[in-house]
């Protein structure tokens, strides 16, 4: 078993984009592996991501506080320059003490990510009071909708780019939210017009990116990584799509 020397470097506040890491802290192991772990920017959220370096290769890993499971998503050989891509097969694999690495991580960032510390403000002295008139009434002005008040009918023209995973009879497109960390599914009928447009330019379990009209769902539908999912859209009709390089 490898047992880690933890060494602290200070805190960077950084933004991160899907599936990109920028390392915040670092682990050394004995072995000479070195590790970048950094939470997503939003305390309270469930993923984590982090990267492994050693040799020549960097490993790139997305890490689920709460299911407790990791994904590798790609690597990048320092020397070659090539950019190694997951595999088709690739899956969350549970913890369950596989890796160690992925433990130390698990241990080291996610009890922040899961119960943040709550910042308590100093008490406020009150001001003296003043009598004064009291101030007319004024009427609320009605508050406008948002795309949760008008689900399931709400739809929004964007763009989004994730990893495709095509299944039957209904397909996917995962995307890691760049401003939570949170994970949301773009679905579709893989045998309808957007399914066909969609598979005939981006690969299974490829990086695909597409523009369209979407339809936010109430409930997130059962495809693969729907149980580590926040949030789920329906692909009404796409106007572009292409391949993207992870």
């Amino acid at each position: 078993m490898i047992n880690p020397l933890i060494l602290t470097t200070t805190c960077i506040a950084v933004s991160i984009t899907p599936l990109t890491l920028i390392a915040a802290e670092r682990l050394l192991y004995a072995d000479g592996q070195d590790v970048g772990y950094q939470p997503a920017p939003d305390a309270g959220r469930d993923f984590a991501m982090f990267q492994t370096e050693r040799d020549e290769l960097h490993t790139v890993y997305l890490l689920n506080c709460r299911t407790k499971q990791f994904l590798w998503t790609k690597g990048f050989n320092t020397r070659t320059g090539e950019r190694i891509q997951s595999t088709a097969n690739a899956q969350w694999q549970p913890l369950n003490n596989t890796s160690t690495i992925a433990n130390a991580v698990y241990h080291a960032i996610c009890p922040q990510l899961l119960n943040p510390v709550v910042k308590q403000n100093p008490p406020v002295t009150p001001a003296p009071i003043v009598n004064e008139p009291p101030p007319a009434a004024i009427e609320p002005a009605p508050a406008a909708n948002t795309p949760q008040d008008d689900l399931p009918s709400a739809t929004e023209v964007a763009t989004y780019d994730g990893l495709l995973t095509i299944g039957e009879p209904r397909s996917s497109i995962a995307v890691l939210s760049a401003g939570s960390g949170d994970l949301m599914l773009f679905v579709f009928n893989t045998a309808s017009p957007v399914g066909e447009r969609i598979r005939a330019v981006c690969q299974n379990r490829k990086g695909c990116q597409f523009t369209g009209t979407i339809r936010w769902l109430e409930t997130i539908p059962p495809v693969e990584d729907s149980g580590n999912a926040s949030a789920a859209a329906e692909i009404m009709a796409v106007s572009a799509v292409k391949p993207m390089a992870f």
